[in-house]
């Protein structure tokens, strides 16, 4: 974005600091007051340039560039009546975006006749972590609730059945979803990412076991 990153040695003046930025031709475009850093905005194309010019001053404790981090945001369920279901998660990444409205009567209705608005960074951030890593398929999620439906198509490649137990006497051998809440836990958790079916999941490279 053209911008420079500053910090100042301590004790350097306002007064100072404005003048090197005018020599380069910038201009404060914020400030981060938790870091001592001025946020300069410089013609366009002369980034390195006006690193190198600012890191030759002996009151600039640092100067680098500001860049845009891009995190990654896969792409689900072609069923929902969003482009993509992942949107619709609000709880992993919160923009205020407009999300499917649904209620008992009507069910969910397109975004062209009703919405809801989210609350900004309302979420527990997941693209961040992501960013840092995406779990492995050798780290196991144990899914202690009422089964896990083996089918599922955000599941199905991730589930372990020889790890899986019923420890409901009458149910041994069986390891099905009969009321669907353990399948809901286990989606969230783990569901497979960027697969445009479904949802996403929290550690979506990870497998899952049935207890």
């Amino acid at each position: 974005p053209d911008r420079v990153l500053v910090a100042f040695e301590p004790g350097t003046l306002g007064a100072e600091k404005k003048a090197l930025h005018a020599q380069i031709g910038g201009s404060v475009f914020t400030t981060i007051p938790s870091l001592g850093v001025d946020v300069v905005q410089v013609p366009s194309g002369t980034v390195l340039d006006k690193i190198n010019f600012y890191d030759k001053n002996p009151n600039v404790r640092y100067a680098e560039p500001d860049y845009y981090r891009l995190f990654w945001m896969p792409k689900e369920g072609a069923e929902s009546f969003s482009s993509n279901m992942f949107n619709e998660q609000w709880a992993f990444n919160n923009t205020g975006q407009k999300m499917t409205y649904c209620d008992l009567f009507w069910g969910c209705l397109p975004l062209t006749d009703a919405y809801v608005i989210g609350t900004p960074d309302a979420d527990i951030d997941a693209p961040q972590a992501w960013d840092i890593g995406r779990s492995t398929p050798q780290i196991k999620i144990a899914v202690l609730d009422s089964g896990i439906d083996w089918t599922s198509v955000d599941l199905a490649n991730k589930y372990l059945t020889g790890d899986a137990r019923n420890y409901v006497q009458s149910f041994e051998d069986n390891f099905a979803d009969l009321i669907g809440h353990g399948t809901h836990v286990a989606g969230i958790a783990a569901a497979e990412c960027d697969n445009l079916k479904g949802i996403a999941g929290v550690a979506c490279n990870a497998s899952v076991v049935s207890l």
